[in-house]
């Protein structure tokens, strides 16, 4: 499956998908795996983050994202909405997101090597081109 199901050119497929388990733990915390994915036909624009209370690590992510407009020349910010969080756990509220007019295409971050908790994450963004 690709990154981002385009059919324009805009934002060439750069490389493979690489999923990672970042953490595991022999007595396991889930079955299965949680993901989040947007709808064809958009565009991710940032991310919405649940962290604890003192706001040292990230509970749960949601994806924010975005249509084209209908002369299909820039995002449709005012049509933006999200996926739902991939766990459903609660926390405070923190939003990351690209500048108008570009996409999400990476993240960085830092994890726990004991507890696997993420305990830094930053996003990349990259201009739409007309």
């Amino acid at each position: 499956m690709p990154e981002f199901d385009l059919l324009l050119p805009d934002l060439p497929r750069t490389g493979a998908i690489d999923p990672e388990t970042i953490f595991s733990w022999p007595g396991g915390f889930r079955a299965g795996g949680l993901s989040a994915a947007i709808p064809v036909a958009n565009y991710p624009t940032g991310l919405r983050l649940k962290v604890d209370g003192a706001n040292t690590y990230v509970k749960d992510v949601r994806i924010n994202y975005a249509p084209r407009n209908a002369a299909n020349t820039a995002l449709d910010l005012a049509s933006a909405s999200h996926t739902s969080y991939a766990i459903g756990y609660a926390g405070n509220n923190v939003t990351l997101s690209c500048p108008a007019q570009q996409v999400l295409t990476g993240l960085d971050l830092r994890y726990d090597t004991v507890e696997g908790k993420i305990r830094v994450l930053e996003i990349h963004c990259r201009a739409l081109q007309p």
